[in-house]
């Protein structure tokens, strides 16, 4: 198995690390993945994201995920605050991140997931996005308490709105809005 560690620097001052694991087939090169990651350099943050092809799996899913955020932990360079960001397949990294008490922000969750759903309900203070078009986008009342949920009428899993280029865009904006808003929240103290 061969995954990648990859390394991005903001241009301006640091204020912390973000550890990004993306979706089985969903890099950083795609629309979900690539806005949120220039929204999170420009706000100063040091991104340490893993690529993988989707033939990497094995049969232990949340074991590949986890094995993979602490990779990404230990070669992620030191920094004042740690988040953990993760799109779909990514969100396996939950637990993981719920144990060590950091903040997500988890695109397209696996929320039908009954592990994942428990993980989140000890988790900090989280932002959570998906779609009412996605299978996967199923948050309850202890999701919407604990945690920022930002929910788009229409978009699927793979963080589009239909086919058309203008509800889609609408939506990221939405998404990039609500990143920024929560980047405020954890980020310089």
């Amino acid at each position: 198995m061969s995954v990648r560690i990859l390394h991005d620097e903001p241009s301006g001052p640091l204020v912390g690390r973000a550890l990004l694991l993306p979706g089985a087939n969903y890099n950083v090169r795609l629309h979900g993945l690539f806005w949120p990651t220039l929204t999170l350099l420009d706000h100063g943050w040091r991104i340490t994201r893993a690529e993988w092809d989707g033939d990497e799996w094995s049969d232990d899913r949340d074991g590949f995920v986890s094995d993979v955020v602490q990779r990404l932990d230990a070669e992620a360079a030191p920094a004042p605050r740690t988040i953990v960001v993760g799109k779909s397949m990514g969100s396996l990294a939950i637990p993981w991140a719920a144990e060590r008490g950091l903040h997500g922000i988890w695109l397209t969750p696996l929320l039908q997931l009954d592990h994942v759903r428990t993980a989140l309900a000890q988790a900090p203070h989280s932002l959570l996005v998906g779609g009412t078009a996605d299978e996967s986008w199923t948050p309850d009342a202890t999701c919407g308490e604990r945690h920022a949920l930002v929910e788009i009428e229409g978009m699927n899993h793979g963080m589009f709105v239909g086919n058309r280029w203008r509800p889609s865009f609408a939506a990221m904006t939405r998404i990039l809005e609500s990143i920024e808003a929560f980047l405020r929240e954890v980020g310089p103290s």
